[in-house]
């Protein structure tokens, strides 16, 4: 399976045909649901399944951060596209298709 041409992708597109779990929360997530949150990506990152998200909320970057502690394919889908610089925490992640 392909790549539509219209997608703009850095890194492993073999990403793409993995089981994906989506991972969205808003800006004003209520404090009360973090150690929750903390939680759900801790059991992601132990089994075997790939998160999808923007990680554009404060919240979505802690589960970023989280994620990429652990071995487990992480997909970024960036609304505004890929940026010319990405954070050096993640550049060497795209690059070997973990991130």
């Amino acid at each position: 399976m392909g790549i539509d041409a219209s997608f703009h992708t850095l890194g492993n597109t073999g990403l793409l045909t993995l089981h994906k779990v989506a991972f969205l929360c808003s800006r004003n997530c209520p404090a009360s649901l973090v150690p929750k949150i903390r939680q759900w990506t801790i059991e992601q990152r132990s089994r075997d399944i790939c998160v999808i998200s923007g990680f554009h909320s404060r919240i979505e970057k802690q589960v970023l951060s989280f994620l990429l502690e652990g071995s487990k394919p992480v997909i970024l889908a960036l609304a505004s596209g890929i940026k010319k610089r990405s954070s050096p925490s993640c550049s060497r992640r795209w690059l070997t298709g973990a991130c």
